[in-house]
């Protein structure tokens, strides 16, 4: 795309904040996203199984960050939705970016998409057998949605895993209910990271501590923003650990 194209989309995209255009349409009928789900650890589509939600990041697909829990073992039925709005050749789950500075519009903007999301995802669990509640992972954007899942909605989330995402300030003032619904969350992040740089997760996780969370934060050296073989291979230890919890029948 050129950068006169990026340039004009940005703009068109960031007036959706004041229009409050994000997923109003669906506010009847609720939300409603294309999804691409399957199974691991040989588990059968109709088994009742654990839910992992992965969510991608600004422009992308689910195609696209699916091979991210490729080396996931156990069973576990995954779920990768589309973001509603359309960015390039993926979605935007919102339209305001980091380096833009408008917190005020992207907090409002992440609160109204994890809404969403996690209503959703009361639907999409009452057709495929669940076991438990989801855990949720994602990246960039869909990091920054793991975060809010967790903290906003923490009573829905059994653990959260985000990569390269944040907090920011108006989302750290949570509710004693909020509080206390808090699910687990332990984050990844590049040290190198100019995206969503790493100092302000710093702050929102020590933030989230101060408030009761049960949260980790764990860095790598020259890392940007992107996700390395390393934060992989970490990350698909910690979700199998997780999916050893539920008691998932072992075939016969």
């Amino acid at each position: 795309m050129r950068p006169q194209l990026i340039a004009s989309s940005l703009l068109l995209l960031a007036l959706a904040c004041n229009k409050q255009s994000i997923s109003k349409s669906a506010a009847e009928a609720g939300p409603q996203y294309v999804a691409k789900t399957w199974v691991t650890g040989g588990a059968k589509a109709a088994d009742k199984l654990p839910l992992i939600v992965l969510i991608h990041g600004l422009g992308d697909r689910p195609e696209g960050i699916a091979p991210l829990l490729s080396q996931v073992t156990q069973p576990a039925r995954i779920v990768a939705p589309l973001a509603p709005t359309k960015y390039g050749n993926g979605g935007a789950w919102f339209t305001i970016r980091v380096a833009q500075g408008d917190l005020t519009c992207l907090s409002k903007q992440m609160q109204q998409a994890a809404k969403e999301l996690s209503q959703w995802l009361q639907k999409f669990q009452k057709t495929h057998p669940t076991l438990g509640k989801p855990i949720v992972t994602g990246f960039s954007q869909g990091g920054m949605l793991a975060f809010a899942l967790a903290t906003h909605h923490g009573e829905q989330i059994q653990a959260a895993f985000p990569v390269g995402g944040w907090l920011p300030p108006p989302l750290l003032n949570l509710s004693l209910q909020e509080q206390q619904n808090l699910a687990p969350i332990v984050a990844f992040h590049g040290e190198a990271d100019r995206i969503v740089p790493l100092a302000p997760t710093e702050i929102s996780v020590n933030n989230l501590k101060a408030q009761g969370a049960k949260v980790r934060l764990k860095t790598y050296p020259h890392v940007g923003h992107h996700i390395t073989s390393q934060m992989q291979q970490e990350l698909t230890q910690l979700l199998d650990a997780e999916l050893q919890k539920f008691s998932y029948p072992k075939a016969r």
